[in-house]
């Protein structure tokens, strides 16, 4: 009789019209617009919110290429909230055909193109760019971006990665300097001598083509013409 009752009561809660879904709140968003994140979520408008499955509605909402996590629970009678937590792009991918993307650090695609995004651009040549939403796999882009994060911290942007024909790093300079830093390992001590070359050479800097730096003891300076001051330093 307990467990009958109990049933009814259920029943009766199901049904009653209060707990239909009336109101959704949203917190979170900063790139993906607030309708994408409803639409995605699918929620049946004055669905009873007991009824709605929110797990699928979050996989919904993190099916879009910007949202990391998303949370939804009930707030009776009648809301549901949902939160969201976005990626963050990380740099600028180049691949095949020099095709372009905004990526985040897990090697998601943002969004196609870079537009004027002041962010380190990592060259990976061959490599195909999926759509928005989908994920890249490629070892050599896994370490460029390791390389990139390796040299955040120490004050000087780099505009560009990319491995060279023998699988060494090369990053350039906003100013277009290439700084050849060799085989990966030691990239943020080779880091710290770019900064009293440039010194050294002084006026003659805006002439610099690349720093070698692959023989950290002895590192080279080329000119972009020639110059009989050319020497290593």
């Amino acid at each position: 009789m307990l467990l009958a009752g109990a049933i009814y009561a259920g029943y009766r809660a199901v049904e009653w019209p209060g707990f239909a879904l009336d109101h959704v709140t949203l917190a979170g968003e900063r790139v993906t617009p607030r309708a994408a994140i409803l639409h995605a979520a699918a929620l049946r408008e004055h669905g009873n919110i007991w009824l709605q499955n929110l797990g699928a509605a979050a996989s919904r909402i993190e099916a879009l290429p910007y949202i990391r996590t998303a949370r939804l629970h009930r707030i009776p009678p009648n809301t549901i909230a949902i939160g969201v937590i976005e990626r963050t792009a990380d740099g600028c991918l180049i691949g095949s055909d020099e095709a372009a993307a905004l990526i985040d650090a897990d090697d998601r695609v943002l969004a196609g193109g870079c537009g004027t995004a002041n962010l380190p651009r990592y060259r990976v040549a061959n490599l195909a760019i999926g759509a928005p939403g989908t994920f890249v796999h490629d070892a050599g882009l896994t370490r460029l971006q390791s390389d990139a994060h390796a040299l955040s911290g120490d004050g000087r942007a780099y505009a560009s990665f990319v491995h060279d024909r023998f699988g060494d790093v090369d990053a350039v300079l906003p100013n277009g300097i290439v700084v050849e830093f060799g085989a990966e390992g030691d990239i943020q001590e080779k880091a710290r001598l770019v900064e009293p070359i440039l010194r050294q050479v002084g006026e003659r800097s805006g002439t610099i083509a690349a720093i070698d730096l692959r023989a950290a003891r002895t590192p080279v300076v080329r000119y972009r013409s020639a110059n009989p001051e050319q020497a290593p330093h």
